[in-house]
């Protein structure tokens, strides 16, 4: 029986492998036919080196193809390629290779054999568009003589900036960062050297007091103020809010894709500007013919896309449009925080003198109409893990309409008028965990008693800040250029009016949960005073400038300008009440 079932299994195992070779002569035999079909290609070799048509050296890398073919390969590190099975006939070699302009060979390609073919390549680097710098020191600034830096259109377009701040950072000195609308953005060209320390020694203002002023940035030829900004809770609150309160305007607000031109006056700047400390920055938006331009910028953390346009509507009108989109993820991976902006501008211009008078250069009035808005949010989410209760947000919405005239009156020069209307609505969240002994509190804000309530343990604190500032804004100015006693004149006069306030409801807090523990022996806690209580600052200005040029021997001139300027500031928060303060202040370049 054990013989009978080994011959069976011999049996078996037989079959099987006879069922295999036949399954594999299956399986096989039409690939045999296929490749039988097939028509093999034949050819010849095409090989040689691709060498720099100045050097003779080696080109690396360098593609080689036969046109109309997928025939391609690469050069090696001695310049040297191989193509084979090339068809016979004529053929056209394509090669190209990185800094090298490219080259296309016609061959005769035999049926059989090696066909030798070097190949030299003529040498064209990568380069962009160049720039022009101008460093002519009468015109490098308009009207200014102090030390400037001008960016123009062709900078800012080969500047990959997401905001003003980004386009700043072409000014020497200025320290470059990833273009993103991440944390606060403001700008320093001048740092105040007072110390804290020194000021209350001797009296003097504190260094925060004097930066307050910050860098004063004009647009279009209007101030971006931040003086009513009242968004803080000063150096006593304990849940602080980022804010730009208290220096100058977040630059976040205005988009690379809009500015035109950017001036930067870091010395000392004419008697037309005031309210300031460190410097003056003149930017100009377009407001001209631009041929729609649709752009988009993606990396790790900004998303941005923009489009600008601009259209002549007979000789006088122009109009222009600007929108501009951007979403940015701060830390992508580490955190959930992330910002957005929507900025949106529509300027017309009418000038029916064309380029010329929009320059000042011709006998026509000019007048230039904006509307600009804007809204820069920011979210930084609960991180439990991290940060246990701390959390905030920001929403910023701005809206400015201006006008600007520019008249001619023949041999008395020109009368140039400007107004605009500026609102911010800002609006501020922040939680965070706090700490504290059993003391009482009440949200009482004028004299009288009211029943307070005990606070005590850990509680997590909520802090609303909401805030509507407003500027308005005019500067009527005279021009007269003349010469004078062997000199070329170029004097100007003007009366700036600004009123500044602020309607908002101020900050709220739940009164069980202040945002303020420690108590202070003079003030006691922070009340929820409305921003409305405070009174507007009204101020005005009054200045006469004159810029100077004499004509030396020897190709050399000799520039001067010399300016006053008086600042008044208002009792009340209207121009007619009383005077608190005047400031007379003497300028003097050279």
């Amino acid at each position: 029986m054990g013989s009978l079932s080994e011959a069976d299994d011999r049996e078996v195992m037989a079959m099987r492998l006879l069922v295999l070779a036949i399954a594999l002569i299956l399986l096989l035999a039409p690939m045999t036919v296929a490749e039988a079909q097939e028509p093999r290609r034949t050819g010849a070799t095409v090989t040689g080196r691709i060498l720099d048509a100045s050097s003779s050296a080696p080109v690396a890398a360098a593609e080689v193809m036969i046109e109309g073919t997928s025939i391609r390969a690469f050069s090696d590190s001695v310049g040297r390629y191989l193509l084979g099975r090339v068809p016979a006939g004529p053929q056209m070699l394509l090669v190209s290779a990185l800094g090298y302009a490219r080259s296309r060979i016609p061959l005769n390609v035999p049926g059989s054999g090696i066909l030798v073919q070097d190949v030299q390549l003529a040498v064209r680097p990568l380069q962009m568009e160049g720039l022009i710098v101008v460093a002519d020191p009468s015109s490098r600034a308009r009207g200014e003589l102090g030390t400037a830096s001008v960016v123009d259109e062709q900078a800012i377009a080969n500047q990959t900036a997401a905001s003003l701040q980004g386009v700043l950072e072409l000014i020497p000195g200025e320290t470059l960062k990833p273009p993103g609308l991440d944390n606060l953005q403001q700008i320093s060209l001048r740092a105040v050297p007072t110390s804290t320390s020194v000021s209350m020694t001797l009296g003097e203002p504190l260094a925060e007091d004097l930066a307050s002023f910050g860098t004063l940035i004009i647009m279009d030829g209007v101030p971006l103020s931040n003086n009513a900004n009242l968004q803080t809770l000063g150096p006593r609150g304990e849940v602080q809010i980022t804010t730009s309160a208290g220096g100058g305007i977040d630059l976040r607000r205005v988009p690379a894709s809009t500015i035109e031109r950017v001036e930067v006056i870091r010395g000392v700047p004419s008697a037309r500007y005031g309210d300031l400390t460190q410097g003056v920055i003149v930017v100009d938006t377009r407001a001209s013919v631009v041929a729609p331009t649709v752009a988009a910028r993606v990396d790790a953390q900004l998303l941005e896309g923009s489009l600008v346009g601009g259209r002549q509507f007979g000789l006088p009108h122009a109009l222009t449009a600007n929108v501009d989109l951007a979403s940015n993820q701060i830390s992508p991976g580490i955190r959930d925080d992330n910002a957005y902006r929507v900025s949106a501008q529509i300027a017309h211009r009418l000038a029916p003198g064309g380029d010329a008078a929009a320059r000042g250069e011709s006998g026509w009035s000019v007048f230039d109409t904006r509307v600009d808005f804007y809204q820069v949010y920011e979210d930084n989410p609960e991180d439990p893990e991290v940060f246990p209760g701390r959390a905030s947000w920001s929403r910023d919405m701005g809206l400015r309409i201006s006008e600007r005239a520019l008249l001619p009156l023949g041999d008395f020069g020109s009368l140039g008028i400007t107004g605009s209307l500026d609102y911010t609505r800002q609006r501020s969240y922040r939680q965070a965990l706090l700490v504290r002994g059993a003391m009482p509190f009440t949200d009482r804000v004028d004299e009288g008693r009211a029943f307070g309530r005990f606070i005590g343990g850990e509680y997590l604190s909520r802090l609303w800040l909401e805030g509507d500032s407003w500027q308005l804004y005019t500067r009527v100015e005279a021009a007269q250029p003349t010469w004078l006693l062997g000199l070329d004149h170029r004097a100007r006069a003007g009366v700036e009016l600004r009123r500044e306030w602020n309607s908002g409801p101020g900050y709220r807090f739940d009164i069980e949960f202040p945002p303020q523990v420690t108590f202070n022996g003079v003030n006691g806690f922070d009340r929820p005073y409305s921003f409305d209580a405070i009174p507007g600052v009204a101020t005005t200005a009054a200045y006469l400038d004159d810029r100077m040029r004499a004509v030396l021997p020897g190709a050399m001139a000799l520039e001067l300008q010399a300016g006053l300027r008086l600042d008044l500031l208002h009792d009340g928060g209207h121009w007619f009440s009383g005077i608190r303060d005047a400031v007379l202040q003497p300028r003097l370049n050279a």
